[in-house]
């Protein structure tokens, strides 16, 4: 996942909250969340296949994925063309991994957005499994864990 593709989504929920909506993702757990979305509705990775009509998958292939896009490429020009779209996708996005996880709607409290988060990580460690081309650290994960006040010796 690229550092603009966060930033982008860090500054345009910063902006619905000055509009006067609520951001849906904070932002110690975007990177998490971002992983999730790629994993869970993105079907990031997709398998290996010589015949394959791609030539690679990335993370941000499978966030654009999840969001409804073909690919990062695709999603890059939709989010610079109509970022209001992207963002209702964004927002559409948070709700499909609430409902995936049997939340209901987009959790406001700890508990429920702490059971979505540890069922999406759940999913992302799954699929990360023995994936020698997975290159992703685990800070997204200290992140989303500090900010749901998980103690460093509990993780």
């Amino acid at each position: 996942m690229t550092a603009r593709l966060t930033d982008r989504l860090e500054r345009l929920e910063r902006s619905r909250l000055r509009e006067g909506g609520s951001a849906s993702v904070p932002r110690e757990v975007t990177g998490a969340w971002l992983r999730a979305v790629a994993v869970a509705l993105g079907g990031y990775p997709r398998p290996r296949v010589a015949e394959a009509p791609y030539s690679s998958d990335s993370l941000s292939d499978g966030f654009a994925r999840g969001l409804g896009f073909a690919d990062r490429a695709e999603m890059v020009s939709g989010m610079e063309a109509d970022p209001d779209r992207w963002c209702t996708r964004v927002e559409q996005a948070s709700e499909a991994l609430c409902e995936r996880y049997r939340a209901e709607g987009s959790p406001p409290s700890g508990d429920q957005s702490f059971r979505v988060l540890c069922s999406a990580l759940n999913e992302v460690a799954v699929a990360k499994a023995g994936r020698s081309e997975w290159s992703d650290d685990d800070t997204c994960l200290v992140q989303a864990l500090s900010y749901y006040g998980v103690e460093e010796q509990a993780r």
